[in-house]
Formats: C-alpha cells, sequence, structure tokens
C-alpha cells in the first residue's frame, strides 16, 4: 500500500512539474510575441520629387542668424563643371537633382547621433551613420563642427545651426538636418540629440567603459562648467570621465580633428565591449532613459530594435571615418572646408541609403576651386569670402 502510494505521489508530483514547466513555456512564448509587437524597426524616409526645393525655401524662410540676417533662399543654378583635380575614377560633377528616382537599399538606416553643449547649444559632435540591418554592418562618418555651410550669417559653421533655429522658435533638429541632407544628398531616416546629462546618466547604467587613456587630460573652463582631471592609462571610465574624454581637445596638434578621431576611437571601444558581452547591461531601463531623455524621432520598440540588431554586429564590421576637409581661415574664423571629390566618393561608399549613386545636384554645398569659392548651388553672399588683408585684419 504505501508503495502504491509513493508512486501516486511521484505521479503527481511529476504532473505538477510538467504543468507549470508547460505555463513557464507559454508565458515566455507570450512574453516574446508580445516584445516582437512592440519592438519594431522605424519607417523609411523615401525621396520626393523636388523635395529640395521645396525644402530649402521652407527651411531658409524660417532661419534667423545670430546677427538677424535675412538668409537668403538658394537658387538652384547649372554652371559648368567644377575643374579642380578629377576624382580617380575620372567620374565629373553632374548637377541634376533626381531624388524622385532614387530607391531605398533594404534594411538600410541612416541614423544622425548629435551631442549638445548644454551652456551654447552649439552641436559640437555631429555623426552621420549608415546602419546595414540585413548583413549587420555600421559605418559613422564624423562631420567636423566647424564645417563651412552655405548661409549669409557671420559664423558659417554647421555647429551653429541647431542653437539658430532654437533661438528663431524651431526645435534645433529640423534645420540641423535640413543641413545635414544639403552635405549628404540624402533625408536622415533617424536622429537622436544627446544632452551631456543624459549620456553620463547611460554609460554609468551600462557600467562604464574600459578605456586606454593615450595622455594625462586637464582642462579647466568655468564658462562651460567643465573640469577634466585624467590620469594616462587603461581604466575603467564612468559616465562623467567618458564626457571628459569625448570633449578634451586641448593638446592635439589638429585640433579639433584630434577630439573627433578620440571619440571615434572611445566609440569603437564601447562597440566591442559591449559585443564581446553580447548584451547591454539594463537593457531595459537603457531604453527608457534613451527613449525619455533625448530627443529622437525614434520610440521605445524603436530603439529595442535597433539595439538588438546592433548586438548582433561584429566589431570588425563597424568603422568610423571623418568628412574630409581642409581647414581654412576665413574672416578670422577657422573652418573645416570639405574636399568635394573625396567627399563625394566617401558618401556614396559608406553613407548612401539608395541602389543609385548621390551626384552633386543633390547636395548644396560651398567649396574652394584653388582660391576661389564655388558651390553646387548659388553661393550666398560671395563677398564674405573675398580675400582682403585690411577684412582679416578687421574681421569684415
Amino acid at each position: 500500500m504505501r508503495e502504491n502510494r509513493k508512486k501516486e505521489n511521484r505521479k503527481h508530483t511529476g504532473q505538477r512539474v510538467l504543468s507549470i514547466i508547460g505555463l513557464l513555456v507559454v508565458l515566455v512564448v507570450a512574453v516574446g510575441l508580445v516584445y516582437l509587437r512592440w519592438e519594431r524597426p522605424p519607417e523609411m524616409v523615401v525621396a520626393e520629387a523636388d523635395g529640395l526645393e521645396k525644402e530649402i525655401m521652407a527651411v531658409e524662410e524660417d532661419a534667423v542668424s545670430a546677427e538677424e540676417e535675412t538668409v537668403a533662399t538658394p537658387v538652384p543654378t547649372i554652371e559648368p563643371t567644377p575643374s579642380p583635380e578629377p576624382m580617380p575614377d575620372g567620374t565629373p560633377f553632374t548637377l541634376s537633382n533626381q531624388a524622385a528616382q532614387l530607391q531605398r537599399k533594404d534594411g538600410v538606416y541612416t541614423i544622425l547621433f548629435v551631442g549638445v553643449d548644454q551652456i551654447s547649444d552649439s552641436t559640437d559632435t555631429m555623426v552621420v551613420c549608415r546602419f546595414d540591418t540585413k548583413n549587420h554592418k555600421v559605418d559613422c562618418v564624423s562631420i567636423p563642427r566647424d564645417t563651412l555651410i552655405n548661409v549669409a550669417w557671420d559664423v558659417r559653421k554647421l555647429n551653429s545651426v541647431y542653437s539658430a533655429s532654437l533661438n528663431s522658435g524651431g526645435t534645433g533638429i529640423d534645420s540641423l538636418s535640413m543641413h545635414i541632407k544639403w552635405l549628404t544628398g540624402f533625408d536622415i531616416d533617424c536622429y537622436a540629440v544627446v544632452d551631456l546629462l543624459t549620456f553620463q546618466l547611460v554609460i554609468n547604467e551600462m557600467g562604464g567603459v574600459w578605456f586606454d587613456v593615450p595622455f594625462d587630460m586637464y582642462y579647466w573652463d568655468m564658462g562651460q562648467e567643465l573640469y577634466i582631471d585624467m590620469k594616462a592609462g587603461y581604466q575603467l571610465l564612468d559616465g562623467y570621465h567618458c564626457m571628459c574624454l569625448c570633449r578634451f581637445r586641448e593638446d592635439y596638434s589638429n585640433g579639433d580633428l584630434g577630439r573627433i578621431e578620440m571619440q571615434q576611437k572611445f566609440l569603437k571601444a564601447a562597440a566591442e565591449q559591449f559585443l564581446t558581452l553580447g548584451n547591454i547591461p539594463h537593457a531595459g531601463k537603457v531604453v527608457k532613459m534613451l527613449a525619455e531623455g533625448v530627443q529622437t524621432n525614434l520610440n521605445a520598440g524603436n530603439i529595442a530594435w535597433f539595439l538588438r540588431q546592433a548586438l548582433q554586429c561584429r566589431s570588425r564590421d563597424i568603422h568610423f571615418y571623418t568628412m574630409p576637409c581642409t581647414t581654412r581661415t576665413i574672416r578670422g574664423y577657422s573652418y573645416a572646408v570639405m574636399e568635394p571629390y573625396e567627399w563625394l566618393n566617401m558618401i556614396n561608399d559608406v553613407l548612401n541609403p539608395y541602389e543609385t549613386p548621390i551626384n552633386m545636384g543633390m547636395m548644396n554645398i560651398v567649396y574652394y576651386n584653388g582660391n576661389s569659392i564655388a558651390g553646387t548651388w548659388d553661393v550666398q553672399d560671395r563677398g564674405y569670402y573675398d580675400e582682403s588683408p585690411w577684412g582679416e585684419l578687421f574681421n569684415w
């Protein structure tokens, strides 16, 4: 009798265990299905016919410079093919706007990451990325903060666009996204404007980043509320010290381009660290912090989807570049002036989300052809670029 009872008890116990396991499996599947319905990719931007001309008019009508100057609307012109040194493959510039004919590559997204200075609202970090979610490859191109843009106000740097938009009642990112489109020839699908505090909080939540600081870094700027005191060596950096590393630009022989190189090394190290782990620590909290603390057109489900896609990348498939440029002083200001042929090649090699190549007619840029200013559209206020020793002396 006792043996029979023991057998019955074991039988019932086994059935209860199987029932519990079955229930857990059902719950896991249900949660997974709910998560997959919540996690989803963002929408891609589809190019529209005549979009460039309409967008130029809409944005430039609202733009207000720091000096409250009126910005003239660029008028598309078809000028003779520019004649600096030809591109390596000998392809000349074309000046047709054929955005309406372009087809998107499957699963390829463009993302703009922006780091904003909390004191001046200037965008000191701007990175355009192409994320191929089919092949899990990421290409990132840093756009220097001092990039010369085709506007008519005094300081014609790309990092002034965001704050100028805010000062004139815009969102900041509206005007910056348009200028990024003029520089690259395509619309950005997604953007994320990260302030310094959110950057630090997210790094702390992820457990910090191990990084080899190459030399002692010391800098103190009360106006920027910035105090940097870091020793060289391999160490675990918390959010604040990661921010210090990325903002430091005092001892680089190539100025701000040195800061960009350091930022890229940091991002590469962080990516390798988390890809090795195979996860993002406290991913749920990180998604929530990004969704709530970042100016973005992504929702929490989109962010979670991108994070899952990113964890499927290999570190060797993540690449960083910098816009080809030359430093030039104009009216007393230091500018990063793009090298147009090299830049167009880079766009088509590592950024273009379309099946067909980007051409210069889809871009609104200014550059130097020898010592003369040139542009793919009308150059606004050409007199600003006239070389004059008196103008340089008095900053006219």
